[in-house]
């Protein structure tokens, strides 16, 4: 799949608008905006994070973690996870994924700007896919260049070196912004 910015190595990230085919959006858009499709509460987006407007709802779908369950390690998957990532994952080439999850943001009356980050410590690929439109933004912070806001488009998907200090952010203009995190080497 080719990505419609210039090459890896001058921008630090790729975008793809029109990411899905749209049978393939409308499929997803379906379970997770239009039937019951379970949240859990985080009331906190970054270890160091304690601002109470910093919160978000999550469904974790897979993570490669260890998890103890009755004794036994095993990595997590939802029931959700092969219907989600066999769309979503389809055009993105990995040897393991580490994480994928979907994040809910709701609306606000003021656009608030997320603490910056990285979702692991060590080398891995980050890529956001983007549900719906909307106010919301993704801020990258490449190393030696001006941050970078990339908006919330639907269908888009922005992958970039998850070792580049990045945020979300909530919305104002939409009930909810949901995207999906996908962390992967």
């Amino acid at each position: 799949m080719t990505f419609n910015t210039a090459p890896w190595d001058r921008l630090d990230y790729k975008i793809k608008d029109h990411y899905l085919e749209q049978d393939d959006f409308d499929k997803l858009f379906d379970v997770i905006f239009e039937q019951p499709f379970p949240w859990t509460f985080t009331h906190k987006l970054t270890e160091q994070d304690a601002a109470p407007h910093h919160f978000q709802f999550t469904h974790l779908l897979f993570s490669a973690a260890k998890l103890k369950n009755g004794g036994r390690e095993e990595e997590f998957r939802s029931p959700y996870f092969d219907f989600i990532s066999n769309i979503v994952l389809k055009n993105i080439e990995y040897k393991q994924l580490l994480r994928m999850k979907v994040n809910c943001y709701v609306q606000g009356d003021l656009l608030h700007f997320h603490p910056k980050h990285t979702d692991f410590k060590f080398p891995h690929q980050t890529a956001l896919f983007y549900m719906n439109a909307n106010d919301g933004c993704t801020q990258l912070y490449p190393k030696d260049r001006e941050p970078v806001e990339i908006s919330s488009v639907a269908n888009r998907m922005l992958i970039f070196d998850g070792l580049t200090h990045h945020n979300s952010t909530n919305c104002t203009t939409t009930p909810r912004r949901i995207n999906i995190n996908i962390n992967y080497v």
